[in-house]
């Protein structure tokens, strides 16, 4: 079971404002034949599957006419490109291109674990097919398919998942027109799907939407995006905080999402590292945590699509914003599909008992794929000290101290016998005192619960000889604790004495001092 997460979405566009309307003109059959298309044409009329968010590579529109039945095209003056003349195919309207740039940072927060983020966005997906219509971000299921694998190899680590999405929007509005021809390939398969739906077709519709998804790319915008999600390790991260004051606060208002922000700007140029606070400069950097599961506290994943020459990492501790740059420049010959927006395929069928059949075959394929409940977020209920709500240990370095025996040999008393022996442990400032016994070869085998303890502290004992006036100590050790079952032996004036005891981590923390973090208790 995973434990609590905390997911963040941060969106830095890139937004190309004040549109240039492109002058467009009606050209003949040689002008068109000799022009380019407009970049990413085919970008829109592909299939889609709203379950596995992915693109299908089988078209439903017809992307690649471009002559009107009177042999002419539609040819537009794009300005990004020289204003050379480019064609439309004619599925497309409302192609336009803009020519400024200009950087804003939205974001929201929210919480909640990655099963929950599925379930909204499935329940969101349902409810869009409903209506006829949905909007998606390209990468999103992309990086939802990363954080699953993530915590399936990191089982019980709690994560915060911060999600930037950079993009460069070059081309806001792109649309298929109202009555767009289909593709040849989609109307030789409709043709051949079964005139009714029931029991015995109902395998050649699902067949139908296997190819080609349930919905198709109605709208899209185009240009490049870079998206990152970082996995940050939400125990470790307040661990660190309770280092200081200082760290504590900064945790507690800042929030490891705003941190990873600071570390973008950083990267993009747009700020200094010595300018971020202290904390959030040492958790970019990967310093000061411990755990034994690996050396990091931060992990991310990129996904960049559009443009060429740059692989989409950079830096979060210094200005490493050339490649982002150059690759900017690159989207207006090499976009993709940024945003795009999505439309049932069953609302494009002229016969209305395949059109029944398609809605039918798609709603109960949305239906079988959706979560029908959020799990919930973990939770530690109960009085456990040191442990809180979300499952976190609230410090490191703590954990309970049993002595569980002390015995002597070889000691030499007073000149009245067998002296009388008692042994005095103390753990800073916790003091028992044992019973006495009068022997030269005490032991002790009673249970000494000192409860929880700071793990940094000593464990010192003393053997005394109690006598009538004054006791005289025989022999003193002191050693540092250590995690499981231990003994230690120290010398005396005369013969040794032997310790045993046992120091047992709080959940969640290992080591030999219990100050690292582990992901199960």
């Amino acid at each position: 079971m995973l434990s609590c997460l905390g997911l963040a979405f941060l969106l830095l566009s890139l937004l190309i404002v004040q549109p240039q309307v492109l002058s467009c003109r009606v050209g003949d059959q040689r002008e068109c034949d000799a022009s380019p298309f407009v970049p990413g044409h085919n970008l829109i009329g592909e299939g889609f599957d709203m379950v596995t968010m992915q693109r299908k590579g089988a078209y439903v529109i017809d992307m690649e006419t471009y002559l009107n039945p009177n042999r002419t095209c539609t040819l537009c003056s794009n300005q990004l490109k020289g204003h050379q003349l480019q064609k439309l195919p004619v599925s497309a309207l409302d192609w336009r291109a803009f020519s400024q740039t200009k950087t804003i940072w939205p974001y929201f927060f929210s919480t909640g674990t990655v099963s929950i983020l599925l379930t909204k966005e499935r329940t969101a997906t349902h409810s869009a097919h409903k209506r006829g219509c949905s909007a998606i971000t390209g990468p999103l299921r992309t990086l939802l398919n990363y954080s699953i694998e993530f915590n399936y190899q990191s089982s019980f680590i709690m994560f915060m998942y911060i999600e930037l999405f950079a993009g460069c929007l070059f081309v806001p509005s792109y649309r298929v027109s109202a009555a767009p021809p289909f593709s040849s390939e989609f109307l030789k398969d409709l043709a051949r799907l079964p005139r009714y739906y029931n029991s015995s077709t109902s395998s050649h519709y699902k067949d139908f939407l296997h190819t080609y998804g349930t919905h198709y790319i109605h709208q899209v915008r185009l240009g490049g995006y870079v998206a990152r999600v970082t996995a940050a390790r939400t125990c470790l991260s307040t661990l660190n905080g309770m280092s200081s004051n200082d760290s504590l606060a900064f945790f507690k208002t800042l929030q490891v999402h705003s941190c990873v922000s600071m570390g973008i700007e950083v990267g993009l140029g747009n700020f200094k590292l010595s300018n971020v606070p202290s904390p959030c400069s040492k958790f970019l950097q990967n310093h000061g945590f411990s755990t034994v599961f690996s050396s990091y506290i931060h992990h991310h994943y990129t996904v960049i699509s559009g443009g060429n020459g740059w692989s989409g990492e950079f830096s979060l501790t210094h200005n490493d914003s050339l490649g982002f740059k150059n690759w900017q420049h690159t989207l207006k010959d090499h976009p993709d599909v940024v945003f795009f927006f999505l439309r049932p395929i069953h609302l494009l069928i002229p016969t209305k008992t395949k059109r029944v059949g398609i809605k039918v075959t798609a709603t109960k394929y949305l239906e079988d794929n959706a979560m029908e409940s959020s799990p919930r977020e973990p939770e530690c209920t109960g009085n456990t000290p040191n442990l809180a709500r979300n499952c976190c240990p609230q410090q490191v370095l703590k954990g309970t101290l049993r002595v569980t025996s002390i015995r002597a040999w070889g000691l030499n008393g007073d000149y009245a016998g067998a002296t009388e022996r008692l042994a005095n442990k103390r753990l800073e400032i916790f003091v028992n005192i044992t019973d006495v016994i009068n022997s030269d070869y005490p032991y002790w085998n009673v249970d000494y619960n000192f409860g929880k303890v700071y793990t940094l502290q000593v464990l010192a004992v003393e053997i005394w000889d109690e006598d009538l006036q004054y006791d005289d100590l025989l022999g003193s050790c002191v050693r540092y604790l250590s995690q499981g079952d231990n003994s230690f032996t120290c010398a005396a004036e005369s013969g040794r004495f032997e310790v045993q005891y046992t120091l047992t981590c709080d959940p969640y923390l290992t080591g030999e001092r219990c100050g690292q973090y582990k992901p199960s208790p």
